[in-house]
């Protein structure tokens, strides 16, 4: 007996095994309302389906790959560089089973989705899982994989779109793409149908859908929307980006020590995604009340921050000369910063007076 063959025997029987528990557990989960919001991971990526569905059918423009084949894989050029999680590429491999992987093909089998955030894929290739699963184009009423890149230099989209594929043992095919965006470095995924006719199948029911780097099971990189959960929506899109990074500051106590007179500089990333590259590039002081300038001793600057994942926060002893006679003074600073794509960004901190 094939390995296939294997992996569908047994999970037939185990799906007749626990019918009682499978029909409870469906029940739960139409009770309860779909995830709108995943991530970040480890890498900064979030998910989202609060996005407008807008299929972009490619059947009479694109090309058509794999058609009348079963756990065929193909290598495509995308038509620009895309960038996932911190690496380009330039062509990525689509598989007859719902599964993009990044860079050319793996030589390993693809057919039996699992569970992400627990296990890679075969050849532990950094994956879109639009809907994997054991899926095929050898069969009555099947048609193909169409791929095709629109749009102009530094917005273009390349669309790949699995077009009536058929789930094991079902009779209804399902039509689903996914687009990737040049310059964004976006992935939306968007269904069109997904009811298969089987309730076994359908709806993302034995499927993956998410996305993952190398050895995200290990590292956190990855992003899974579901698996084995009837969760998807015909007419749904769901969308992959980077989370955008954002700098908060506050002053906090003014102390002194062996260095000299400090005011406390709390930075915070406030945003959605990680931020690196941090460098505070002005701190402007202003005496207020009094005679005299009020300087700065230390840190030198640029003074460069240890990067800030979500919610991480670092503080920083400002050291500065106040004259006597300045009897009120004012701290602004501003700086710069990096969200992990390498986008760079700006920061400003509000104006601090001092007594």
């Amino acid at each position: 007996m094939s390995k296939k063959a294997e992996v569908r025997r047994y999970r037939y029987r185990r799906s007749i095994g626990i019918a009682a528990i499978v029909l409870l557990i469906g029940l739960v989960v139409a009770a309860l309302a779909p995830a709108v919001d995943i991530g970040p991971d480890a890498y900064g990526y979030k998910a989202t389906n609060k996005v407008t569905y807008s299929f972009l059918n490619i059947v009479g423009s694109g090309s058509r790959v794999l058609a009348g084949t079963d756990d065929g894989k193909a290598t495509i050029d995308l038509g620009f560089s895309f960038q996932f999680y911190g690496v380009l590429y330039k062509s990525v491999c689509v598989s007859t089973n719902g599964l993009i992987t990044m860079g050319a093909c793996g030589t390993g089998d693809d057919f039996a989705n699992g569970d992400m955030t627990a296990a890679s894929p075969s050849d532990n290739q950094p994956a879109i899982a639009v809907y994997w699963s054991d899926l095929t184009f050898d069969g009555t009423g099947a048609d193909g994989i169409y791929y095709q890149t629109l749009g102009s230099a530094g917005s273009r989209q390349f669309v790949v779109q699995w077009n009536n594929v058929l789930a094991q043992n079902s009779t209804n095919a399902m039509t689903f793409e996914a687009v990737l965006s040049e310059g964004a470095n976006t992935v939306q995924l968007q269904y069109q149908s997904v009811d298969a006719g089987s309730s076994e199948v359908s709806k993302g029911k034995n499927a993956t859908v998410g996305i993952r780097d190398t050895d995200g099971n290990k590292n956190g990189r990855v992003v899974q929307w579901s698996v084995n959960a009837p969760v998807l929506s015909e007419n749904e899109a769901i969308q992959f980006a980077l989370g955008v990074p954002r700098l908060a500051g506050s002053t906090g106590a003014k102390g002194k020590d062996s260095t000299g007179s400090y005011v406390e500089l709390k930075l915070t990333n406030t945003g959605t995604g990680n931020a690196k590259n941090i460098k505070i590039t002005g701190i402007v002081l202003r005496a207020l009340a009094g005679t005299g300038s009020v300087t700065l001793n230390s840190p030198a600057l640029p003074y460069t921050v240890p990067n800030l994942d979500v919610g991480a926060s670092v503080t920083i002893k400002v050291y500065v000369t106040v004259p006597a006679a300045v009897t009120r003074y004012s701290m602004t600073e501003n700086g710069t910063f990096q969200d992990v794509a390498g986008t760079s960004l700006s920061f400003s901190i509000a104006q601090s007076i001092f007594p």
